[in-house]
C-alpha cells in the first residue's frame, strides 16, 4: 500500500505534487498549501510521485521536491524524472543554493529553490514565480 493522498478537488490545472519521504514535512507541505489555495497529491516517495503523475499529469500545476529527493530523481534522471513530466514547474526545498539545484535538473527551465523549513509568504512567492496560475 503507498501512502498517498488526494486533497482538494480534480477542476483544472490546480494540482501540486508533494514529494517528501518524510511524512510530517509531507502532511505540513500539504495543509500549507491548501491553505493557499492549491489542492496537493502527496507522495512518499519517486515510486509513488510517479504513479500520481501518471494519473494527474494535465492537472499537475507544479512538483515541489525536498531536496533530498531531488537529488535521488537526480541520480536517476534516466527512469524517474522523465515520467514526472519535463515541462511541469519544480519547486525544491531544502538545504542548498539555487545554482546547485539547477544544475541537478539542466534541463527543466522552471526550477524555483526556497530554504526547509519554508514559509507561507516564501512558498506563496515560489508559486507565484513559478507556476502560471
Amino acid at each position: 500500500m503507498s501512502d498517498v493522498t488526494e486533497r482538494g478537488d480534480a477542476r483544472g490545472r490546480n494540482f501540486v505534487l508533494v514529494v517528501d519521504n518524510q511524512p510530517y514535512s509531507r502532511v505540513v507541505a500539504g495543509s500549507i498549501l491548501e491553505n493557499l489555495g492549491w489542492p496537493s497529491l502527496l507522495a512518499a516517495d519517486l515510486a509513488n510521485a510517479v504513479e500520481l503523475f501518471r494519473e494527474f499529469a494535465d492537472r499537475i500545476a507544479a512538483i515541489l521536491l525536498d531536496r533530498k529527493t531531488a537529488e535521488i530523481a537526480a541520480e536517476r534522471a534516466v527512469s524517474s524524472v522523465p515520467r514526472l513530466g519535463a515541462g511541469v514547474p519544480l519547486i525544491v526545498y531544502g538545504p542548498g543554493q539555487a545554482g546547485d539545484v539547477r544544475r541537478l535538473f539542466p534541463d527543466r527551465p522552471q526550477i524555483n529553490c526556497i530554504p526547509r523549513p519554508f514559509s507561507y509568504a516564501e512558498l506563496d512567492e515560489a508559486l507565484r514565480q513559478t507556476v502560471e496560475r
